[in-house]
């Protein structure tokens, strides 16, 4: 592409950012490119503009030093609408989800314990100490499970309890494999649902509206 515009007289430049590494604590990536039509100059004068604006945005590089936790709305904000937030009527049965559960837990020799919520299919929970019992009560199986399988995999590690992980919780428990730095949040889509491990709830994250498009500003 950077060459299209070459030859038909642009001075051009490209970097491929990422938000993370640009202050901001989410997984983010972001192509840019910018474009200095030579006719608009006198001969000569922006030969290198291109490479000059690549090599000022790298100098803008920094990584985030704050986590996503410091930008998530407080509690007492959050619960007040809650009950209303992350509606999974659409949710497909647990039925058609189990197996998968199965499966994944036995390939990664998980076991079959729930020690985040303790769950069962009669209706039972214990949720964390800090949760929210309306949500938990509110989600499908497949979400408290997911929940329960991000826990175990995670605990030869670390108790993600006491370490800011952010899990996408509208994806597979298989497709989700949490493997960001600790307090990184994943790229943060309208559709996605995102649980935060150490606050042990559902995450609404204040600056999310600003950087679902933060690229459109750049």
């Amino acid at each position: 592409m950077l060459q299209c515009y070459r030859d038909i007289g642009y001075e051009v430049g490209g970097v491929l950012l990422d938000g993370k590494n640009y202050y901001l604590p989410q997984t983010r990536q972001r192509g840019y490119l910018v474009c200095f039509d030579k006719s608009k100059a006198p001969p000569g004068e922006i030969d290198g503009a291109g490479k000059a604006w690549e090599g000022l945005m790298s100098k803008f590089r920094r990584s985030a030093s704050s986590s996503v936790a410091e930008f998530m709305l407080p509690d007492d904000k959050l619960r007040a609408q809650q009950t209303s937030l992350d509606d999974n009527s659409k949710e497909y049965d647990w039925a058609a989800c189990e197996i998968r559960h199965i499966q994944y837990r036995q390939e990664k020799r998980l076991g079959n314990a729930r020690p985040l919520t303790f769950w069962s299919e009669s209706g039972t929970m214990n949720v964390p100490e800090n949760g929210f019992i309306p949500w938990y009560r509110k989600q499908p199986e497949r979400v408290r499970d997911y929940m329960n399988v991000s826990l175990l995999r995670k605990a030869a590690l670390f108790d993600v309890r006491y370490k800011t992980r952010i899990w996408d919780v509208s994806q597979n428990v298989d497709m989700f494999g949490d493997d960001a730095h600790f307090g990184i949040a994943p790229c943060i889509t309208p559709s996605g649902m995102f649980f935060a491990s150490d606050a042990g709830r559902a995450s609404r994250i204040a600056f999310e509206q600003d950087i679902l498009h933060y690229g459109d500003s750049f």
